[in-house]
């Protein structure tokens, strides 16, 4: 590997009692195998600042046409767009996709190509890759899938893997209580995936789904805590860091304020349309008691969707894109975010895109 392995540290006093959260049903021994490299100050990492423009595409191209790269369309006409309410033209600045091509190979191309994006200065002068992989679920068609399985096969005890992520039944949850090795083997492989991102060139790491707790109606997994999160989205925080990247945290918006130091920008989908009980917005900005990303002068990126992947499916209440960039700039929240509007979560094509 390119980069020096730390060694880590066992601080479950540090990790909000997560030493305390073992499974009912049994001892585990002293769950001691918490990982939490703290962050090296002697690895540079991109500082995102507020004010900065996004593009979201997950899902690549078949378009080969000038601009597109590896089926990222980084097109200026894409790119470069003008708000429903015209107030000029706004290019992202920063774009998030995959960490692989075709799910199978580092995305380097896409990332170089990213970099030759011109900036402005406040944005370093160049444009800036986020690398998207899922933190908190196995993917079963990424490459890296029959190491869970393997581990999983070898560990029956460690209870691994959970029930089928809601509307995506090729991915399953993972496992993030303390105890019996699991932590220790997923520090390993989610350290692994973001030296990935790194030897690919990407700035920052988005690691989806850090809010396994506040799905536990469908997980089916022994109750995951608060605590249980704060303690694994901490850890991605400086495995991220001490290999010289920045991090986004996903969602969980619930504890945003209390993770709001520990990440460098956040990344929350429609805390507008259907967060208001599981993904709110304003935590994201905080309060007098607890500085949120907004009062800490980080970035907040927030996509809207125009038609949910919940069941049953349904369509946002604000209808066009218009009128959702026009509630998230009357919403005393959202109005500190920036703001994009997409399809839906499972369409994360390059458009229909919306900058608001």
């Amino acid at each position: 590997m390119k980069f020096p392995r730390l060694a880590a540290l066992l601080v479950c006093v540090a990790l909000l009692g997560a030493c305390a959260s073992n499974e009912s049903g049994g001892p585990e021994g002293a769950p001691t195998d918490v990982p939490h490299g703290g962050t090296d100050p002697m690895i540079p990492r991109w500082q995102p600042r507020p004010g900065l423009r996004w593009q979201y595409q997950l899902q690549p191209s078949a378009d080969s046409e000038d601009g597109f790269v590896a089926g990222i369309d980084l097109t200026r006409r894409t790119l470069c767009r003008n708000p429903p309410d015209s107030i000029g033209e706004i290019c992202a600045t920063a774009i998030g996709f995959d960490l692989w091509t075709d799910s199978q190979r580092p995305n380097a191309q896409a990332v170089a190509a990213v970099h030759r994006l011109p900036a402005p200065a406040e944005a370093d002068g160049h444009a800036h890759a986020i690398c998207y992989f899922s933190g908190g679920s196995l993917e079963d068609w990424r490459p890296d899938a029959p190491d869970f399985l393997r581990w999983s096969r070898e560990h029956p005890e460690a209870n691994l893997l959970g029930g089928p992520v809601s509307s995506y039944p090729n991915e399953r949850w993972l496992n993030i209580k303390p105890g019996r090795g699991r932590l220790e083997f997923l520090a390993d492989i989610m350290e692994k995936r973001m030296r990935l991102c790194r030897q690919a060139g990407f700035d920052a790491v988005d690691p989806d789904w850090a809010d396994g707790w506040l799905h536990n109606d469908e997980n089916r997994l022994p109750t995951l805590t608060a605590a249980d999160q704060l303690a694994y989205n901490r850890m991605l925080a400086a495995l991220a860091h001490r290999n010289g990247l920045a991090i986004a945290l996903k969602n969980d918006t619930v504890q945003a304020a209390e993770l709001a130091a520990d990440y460098d920008l956040a990344i929350i989908e429609s805390c507008q349309w259907n967060g208001a009980d599981i993904q709110p917005c304003a935590p994201l900005v905080g309060d007098a008691t607890t500085p949120g990303f907004v009062q800490l002068n980080k970035p907040v990126l927030h996509v809207e969707y125009l038609n949910s992947d919940e069941d049953p499916p349904a369509h946002n209440p604000n209808g066009t894109p218009a009128a959702v960039c026009a509630a998230a700039r009357a919403d005393p929240a959202a109005a500190h975010f920036s703001t994009i509007v997409k399809q839906s979560s499972s369409t994360l094509r390059n458009l229909p895109y919306t900058i608001c």
